[in-house]
Order: C-alpha cells, then structure tokens, then sequence
C-alpha cells in the first residue's frame, strides 16, 4: 500500500471512536499501512492522544469486540500526531501543519456538517485540496444533507473545492461483505413473490438524542442503508449508476408508510418532549423496471425491538426464500466495513460510494414520504418488528 496522510477532522467524534479508529487499528494489525503513512487526528478537545487512542481501543465496542495486541497499539500511536484546533480558524496551527504534508492525502470529515464549508474554504485557501505531487481524496459521512434540496447544496460545495474523482461519499453499508456479494447474486425476477428488507435494533438511541430527534428512522436508515440493500438485490451491477437507476424507479405512495415511536423516547436525553419523530417505519413500493413489475417490496427499520437483526429477504413464489444476514454474523467478517472503505478510497475505487445522481435518487424518494400526516403509534420496546409491519401490510 503506498504511503499516505490520513487527516481526521473530529478526531474525538463518536464517529471516530466507534468505527474509524478501531479500523486503522484493524489496518496496522494486518499490516496494510506502510512504514511512512501518518495520521493526524484533529479536535476541539485537548487530549492525550497516547491514552486516548488506548481508551478507544479498550472500551467495549459492539463494532470491534476482537483482544488488543499492545505491540500493534504502540504501532499505531506511534503514528499519530494530534491538533486541538477550532476548525474554523484560518490561522491555526492546523493548516501551517498540513503546509508541510506531502504526497498522498486523505481527509476524512467526521464533523458535523454545518463545519464543512469553513473546513473545505481553509483547504482550498491553503491549497491542500490538491496537491502537485501525490493525489489528494477526501471522504465524508452520511448523512448527505437532510433532504434533496440541502443534498444539493452540499454536493454544489463538495465540487467547488474538489473534483468527482477526489469525492468519496461513504455509507458503511456498502462496506459490508455480504452486502457486496448481493450484487449479481442471479435472483430470477418472474420466480420473486415479494423482496423485504428490514432492521431491527434491540437500542435506543443513547446519547444520540440531538440528531436524532431531528432525523427519525426513516431519514437515519431508509434514505440510505435500506435503500441501498434494495439496490444490491435489483441493480444489475455494483456500479453506482446502475444502484441510482433502481432509486429513481422506485413509486411512491404515502398511503403505504407508518410511523412509530417507541414507548420513553420522549424521555431520552435532548430529546423534545412533544417530539413526533419516528422510532420506526415499514413501507411498502414497487419498481417500474420492467422485470421487477409488480413485485411488492417491502422496507422498515426500528428502535428498541426484540432483537438486533439486518437482512434481506426474498421470498419466492414456490414457497421457498433466500435470507443475506447482514447481521448478526455468524462468522466475523474479514475486513469491517470501514476498513474496506479506507482501502477502496486509497486506491481511488468509488464503486462503493455514493454519487450525485445516487443521493439525489433517495431523496427524492424519501423526502415526498417523509411528510407525518398523524403522529407515530407508540409501541412498546421489545416489540416484534414483524408484528408491527403485519399491523399495516400483510404479505
């Protein structure tokens, strides 16, 4: 692997802690970085990063649950080095840092996105969004806007500072191994009764309240995970334009989504206490793409259920069905989502991220359902997430 710079602005996010540094661990243990790549790690917070890479590392981690080898730890910290730096200070120590960078360098934006513009001016006014000598990528997080209109708007900025070839839109997702083996998996269209699609989480929403109670579930997993597990089963290929062909065909109708709220999500932390978001939803659509005519699909995701479970299943019309776990696993996975991401971004791979017109595609769809006409249902935890989709729709 060639040498690279890795810069992580919101090196303290919970983002960071939860899935980008166990995945550089992940990558150092398998000796995937070379000798001379170097990770800068960016924040508001002062810390040590020495402990707090450790504490990272240490800390129960349902995303990360394998033993920590010292040895590789050190490697890794060694590594690092790390700037307490207001993101939108032009004169900081931050970019007379990066001055000295050269080479190859990846950004990776694990902030919130109203930073983004100031991150990406100070860049560009440094001239550290392309570099003469070694390519410059930069990856940023779902979600991409918070509907179709700030999509664009976020799209517009990204290439105004970067071109396509430079812009690395991730959804964890399609990081995933089983979901990359859904692709040209062979499902025969005339034998398909139905196509469901769901994830269900055992979780609240923990200290997730200020996001979420502005998001709900249909924002936060149909607009992207869902819709892109739908993609894997219908696109003809893994290619972005052929998942976005299968986006844009999809038909609406408001009459077939429900929302829910889980029974003591109005008490959780930053949350409004006469919130209408949704804790859950289930929807039922179709495609207009010729083969798939009249194949009813069905999607939902939800909080606080019996169970922790994300699958795609077809159900055939011989009575017969073919289930992708995507989780829980029963084998671990070789490479985590996000270490596969980092790899397919080092080597300038975009087949598993998102484009404009892929985006654009979900949210047109998701935006025109995600109008509430009555309040969510409230359910208790621990419900069934069949249960509450059979109180709607019945296959």
């Amino acid at each position: 692997m060639d040498a690279f710079t890795f810069v992580v602005f919101g090196f303290t996010s919970n983002l960071a802690q939860l899935k980008i540094i166990p995945a550089l661990y992940d990558l150092e243990e398998k000796e995937m970085l070379s000798p001379e790549t170097k990770i800068i790690g960016i924040g508001r917070k002062a810390i040590d990063p020495t402990k707090f890479i450790s504490d990272v590392l240490h800390t129960e981690n349902r995303h990360h649950l394998h033993t920590i080898n010292s040895e590789v730890e050190s490697k890794l910290v060694s590594r690092v080095s790390y700037l307490q730096e207001d993101f939108e200070n032009e004169e900081g120590d931050l970019y007379t840092k990066l001055e000295t960078v050269t080479g190859n360098v990846l950004y990776y934006l694990a902030t919130y996105p109203n930073l983004y513009a100031k991150i990406f001016k100070s860049l560009n006014d440094n001239n550290l969004n392309n570099q003469g000598n070694g390519w410059v990528r930069v990856l940023i997080e779902k979600p991409i806007g918070s509907n179709l209109e700030t999509a664009k708007e976020l799209n517009n900025l990204l290439n105004e500072y970067f071109e396509e070839n430079q812009i690395f839109r991730v959804d964890h997702y399609l990081g995933k191994d089983v979901l990359r083996n859904v692709f040209g998996s062979a499902v025969k269209s005339a034998d398909v009764d139905r196509i469901e699609i769901t994830i269900s989480e055992d979780f609240g929403i923990g200290k997730r309240g200020v996001y979420y109670d502005a998001t709900g579930a249909l924002i936060d997993m149909g607009q992207n995970h869902i819709l892109q597990m739908l993609a894997a089963v219908i696109a003809t290929s893994a290619k972005s334009d052929d998942r976005a062909e299968v986006l844009e065909s999809l038909m609406l109708d408001r009459n077939n989504i429900i929302f829910g709220q889980y029974n003591g999500y109005l008490n959780e932390e930053s949350v409004n206490p006469n919130s209408n978001t949704d804790t859950f939803f289930a929807l039922k659509t179709e495609t207009t793409i010729d083969s798939w005519k009249g194949v009813p699909i069905y999607l939902a995701s939800g909080k606080k259920l019996d169970k922790n479970e994300t699958k795609i299943s077809i159900f055939y019309k011989n009575g017969e069905n073919k289930t992708f776990l995507l989780a829980p696993l029963s084998t671990p996975e070789e490479f985590d989502p996000y270490e596969r991401l980092i790899l397919d971004a080092l080597k300038g791979d975009q087949t598993f991220f998102n484009s404009i017109r892929e985006v654009e595609a979900s949210w047109k769809f998701i935006d025109k359902l995600s109008v509430r006409p009555n309040k969510p249902f409230i359910y208790e935890p621990g419900s069934s997430l069949a249960d509450l989709m059979a109180s709607k729709f019945t296959a």
